[in-house]
């Protein structure tokens, strides 16, 4: 006789187990989520500097009060020529009167001796991208950069700007939005709360973004080159509406060049920014590159350039440079560890050097301009990438040229703190990149001082920004004394 054995069965779960274990998951899940999003933000907080120690500053102690400045050479207001033998009197930050040998015996003033040195309005860097850590504001300033208009920034670089009575010495700054991106309506949140830039997922929405800027305090709105050409001439009507100086890139779907120039964004942010454009109207390309498409399409920019640059004038776009920083890029893409040792990484916030697991730095490996490795499996295609680099800046040369050609006036600008670009010291590389170009050493040292002053005296609508860039009466005292002519040597400044 055989026995059966049955197994036996599985209890079936009960409504209140599954409810359980439904709970549980969904705190996993939270938990883990939560874990994931604090690790995110700290990740970007870092990268920003929020978490870098401050420099220690006690022992700069600012004269107060009214105070003169004896005996030097003065940088006329054109930016011309020195002025011998000149004593300045300041009072609360402003210049208050400018001659030779002032008599001030009645007034007992604080003497600050020349000593027959040169005497430059401080200089402006018109396009840096801030982080936040205040030591880069240090930085900028040891340079001789007084004031800065910062490309992309937030709620943290408007109370920089605002609420700096603490710190009297730091640059005064202009503060331009993040860029404005056309993005789809569920990508909105992350992408705002991931990236440095504002999104806009309806051409309605575009007043709402403009006014929400505008009462904010920002002093530019910036356009990025992501941008349907709806949702960029809607922000463009509700920026005019509002009285939004509107500054950045040219937008790259549906919008010619030449029909951007008749639109009234009043500043584009970079010089390449014209040439990328000459870039989609030859359509090239780097796979293929060869010396004879490199000869055609820059016998195509000279045309072109000079046909913009008359467009430019006519309309009175102004234009910032960055030109430094898109010379350097041959470098960074092909030979960056001989790059990196020809630039102050001393001086650079380590989060931005070494870059997080979610943001790329400087270092090779973690580099935010590296190639892709596919350019460098073979010999053909790393000489297609040189070519392209090396033709790209010398479209952007091109451009220089025609622009000085035509008499139109720009701003230096650096973008630092991007990859490569040191604050501060940035600067001096522009200033002479620009005079490698064929500018004379006056003329560089005005696109750092007269022209960004009187360009912002002419579109800014906050005080901190007008009269500056030009040693007068009544205009703000942001002064730099140097040992030696920067008109005979733009290296000495």
């Amino acid at each position: 006789m055989t026995t059966q054995i049955n197994s036996p069965k599985s209890k079936p779960k009960t409504p209140s187990r599954i409810k359980k274990w439904s709970i549980r998951s969904l705190v996993f899940l939270l938990v883990v989520t939560a874990i994931i999003l604090l690790w995110v933000e700290y990740q970007m907080k870092y990268y920003r500097g929020e978490f870098m120690g401050a420099i220690e500053t006690s022992d700069i102690i600012p004269i107060n009060g009214e105070y003169i400045i004896t005996n030097v050479h003065l940088l006329n207001p054109q930016g011309t020529e020195m002025l011998p033998q000149q004593d300045v009197i300041i009072n609360n930050g402003k210049i208050k009167q400018i001659g030779t040998k002032l008599n001030t015996s009645a007034q007992l003033l604080t003497e600050v001796k020349g000593e027959g040195r040169y005497l430059i309005p401080g200089l402006m860097d018109g396009h840096t991208h801030l982080t936040e850590s205040p030591n880069d504001l240090w930085l900028f300033l040891v340079n001789g950069v007084t004031h800065l208009r910062d490309m992309g920034g937030n709620g943290y670089h408007l109370k920089l700007r605002d609420e700096r009575q603490d710190q009297p010495l730091w640059p005064d700054l202009f503060v331009a939005s993040e860029k404005v991106y056309t993005t789809p309506w569920y990508k909105v949140w992350f992408t705002e709360w991931t990236r440095t830039r504002i999104a806009l997922s309806s051409a309605e929405n575009a007043a709402d973004t403009v006014n929400g800027l505008k009462a904010n305090g920002f002093d530019a709105l910036k356009i990025s080159g992501g941008l349907t050409a709806s949702h960029y001439e809607s922000l463009l009507k509700a920026a005019q509406q509002a009285d939004l100086l509107v500054v950045g890139h040219i937008p790259i779907n549906e919008v010619s060049l030449d029909q951007f120039l008749t639109m009234g964004q009043q500043e584009i942010a970079h010089i390449e920014e014209l040439t990328k454009a000459f870039e989609r109207e030859f359509g090239l390309k780097v796979t293929g590159l060869n010396e004879t498409t490199v000869d055609e399409y820059l016998n195509y920019v000279e045309i072109r350039s000079q046909e913009i640059a008359e467009l430019i004038k006519a309309k009175g776009t102004h234009i910032t440079t960055t030109i430094w920083l898109m010379e350097s890029l041959p470098k960074q893409k092909l030979i960056l560890e001989s790059f990196l040792k020809t630039v102050e990484l001393a001086y650079v916030n380590p989060n931005n050097i070494e870059g997080t697991p979610l943001v790329r730095g400087w270092l090779p490996g973690h580099h935010s301009y590296a190639s892709s490795d596919y350019w460098f499996e073979t010999a053909e295609r790393t000489t297609e990438l040189k070519l392209y680099w090396e033709t790209y800046v010398d479209a952007i040369h091109i451009m220089i040229r025609a622009l000085l050609s035509h008499d139109v006036e720009f701003t230096a600008g650096t973008d630092a703190i991007t990859t490569g670009v040191v604050p501060g010291f940035s600067l001096h590389d522009e200033l002479e990149s620009l005079v490698n170009l064929g500018m004379s050493s006056d003329q560089a040292l005005q696109t750092a001082t007269r022209i960004p002053g009187q360009w912002l005296s002419k579109v800014s609508k906050t005080p901190q920004s007008g009269q500056t860039g030009q040693i007068k009466a009544g205009y703000k005292a942001n002064l730099v004394l140097l040992r030696d002519n920067p008109l005979d040597d733009i290296k000495n400044t």
